[in-house]
């Protein structure tokens, strides 16, 4: 379970309604009043006075809420006061916040991450799925980015993995060396004693693909290791 502090959403109103989200393995306990915040400032970025004037909470109870909120990760505080929202609070809008809000959300991390919103839907449905099969808050994936190991290992255990995700961790890892490239292929490749196969991938022939079976593979693998072979010559 996540190691949040699950005292920081202890708010002064106690008429406030509580929020938790269980379902997703976090044991964290929030206030509507935070998510309010939240979607203020979500809309557009706020400073506090700007805050105090829309929800005419006390400045100083709204002080304390909003620095919790950055402390923890949900907001930034950028220059000349004004607040931001992270992918962080943005997810937490997205799984308790009202559908216009979860709208706003999506289109937030989808300009965040550059990409389109139903990608960035099903992405976050991806991890949900994984949070909740390993009992990870799905807060802790406080940055899309982290979901890749979990991708990975999923993919070796011969899961189905979606193609929105394939085509994400392929453009995460762009340049990185676990990713070979040839021909209009970009695979992360497996090599096992059954044979060569592409772990994760975009293959010209079959689109974005998992553990899959490819004549090809052990001819991009030669192709590519003896062209370093003759560079280190």
């Amino acid at each position: 379970m996540s190691s949040f502090n699950t005292k920081f959403f202890n708010f002064e109103n106690k008429n406030n309604t509580v929020i938790e989200l269980s379902k997703y393995a976090c044991s964290e306990i929030f206030n509507e009043k935070e998510v309010e915040i939240l979607c203020k400032i979500i809309k557009e970025p706020k400073s506090l006075y700007k805050l105090y004037i829309d929800t005419n909470i006390p400045i100083a109870t709204l002080w304390r809420i909003v620095n919790r909120l950055r402390e923890n990760g949900y907001l930034v505080h950028e220059k000349r006061g004004v607040y931001k929202v992270t992918y962080k609070g943005a997810l937490l809008i997205y799984l308790v916040g009202c559908n216009k809000f979860k709208e706003l959300s999506l289109k937030y991390i989808s300009e965040l991450y550059n990409l389109c919103i139903n990608k960035v839907k099903n992405i976050l449905n991806y991890i949900i799925e994984v949070s909740n099969k390993y009992s990870i808050c799905v807060l802790e994936f406080d940055d899309i980015i982290k979901i890749i190991p979990f991708v990975l290992f999923d993919a070796l255990n011969g899961l189905y993995i979606p193609s929105d995700t394939i085509e994400f961790v392929l453009k995460a890892l762009n340049g990185h060396p676990s990713v070979i490239s040839d021909e209009g292929c970009h695979i992360i490749p497996e090599i096992t004693n059954e044979g060569e196969k592409i772990l994760l991938g975009k293959c010209k022939n079959n689109g974005f693909v998992s553990n899959h079976k490819c004549p090809h593979v052990r001819k991009i693998l030669d192709k590519k290791f003896s062209k370093e072979f003759l560079i280190l010559l």
